[in-house]
């Protein structure tokens, strides 16, 4: 079943939640990066990959708020 735009919308803002707590986190603590057995681990990168992240959800989350804006008038 698919989802409703409504459904979306709040999976994608609860992604956003999620991706700001981790950075949030990364701010508290300082995470040099380093290699162990091979494996390269950069954290700048893995910041900079949460930052498109945000980035990017926010722009489907405009999309979304635009459909969802209602016009209205006021009478004076």
């Amino acid at each position: 079943m698919a989802k409703t735009d409504a459904e979306l919308l709040v999976e994608l803002r609860t992604i956003r939640e999620n991706v700001i707590t981790q950075l949030k986190e990364m701010s508290r603590t300082f995470k040099p990066s380093y290699s162990i057995d091979g494996q390269k681990i950069d954290w700048r990168e893995y910041r900079e990959s949460l930052m498109k992240q945000l980035q990017d959800i926010n722009e489907q989350i405009s999309l979304f708020d635009d459909l969802f804006e209602q016009e209205s008038t006021m009478y004076t």
